[in-house]
Parts: C-alpha cells; structure tokens; sequence
C-alpha cells in the first residue's frame, strides 16, 4: 500500500481515473478495484469506527 500511495501522491488528480490504475499496476494489484478495496482496508484498520 506505500507503494500505491506514492504513486497517488506523485501523480495526484493529473491521470484522474487513471490514477487508480496506474497505482494498482505499479504496486502489483490485479485490477484498480483490488487495490481499492486494500486501500479501503487500511483506512478502516487505521481509523475504526468504534472509536
């Protein structure tokens, strides 16, 4: 996922939906939607909603 992220924060809003894509690849996610939902994932580890 740093990965991912790093490749989001370098590229910001310049590919739009691509951006998505281009993290997913670059981080060795099958699809952006799997990679979607590790992003999601780690949001929620990060900030529970129980707190």
């Amino acid at each position: 996922m740093e990965i991912a992220k790093a490749v989001e924060d370098e590229l910001g809003n310049k590919q739009g939906k691509r951006t998505a894509e281009v993290a997913a690849e670059k981080s060795g996610f099958s699809n952006k939607e799997t990679y979607r939902q590790a992003k999601n994932q780690c949001i929620h580890l990060r900030n529970p909603p129980y707190r």
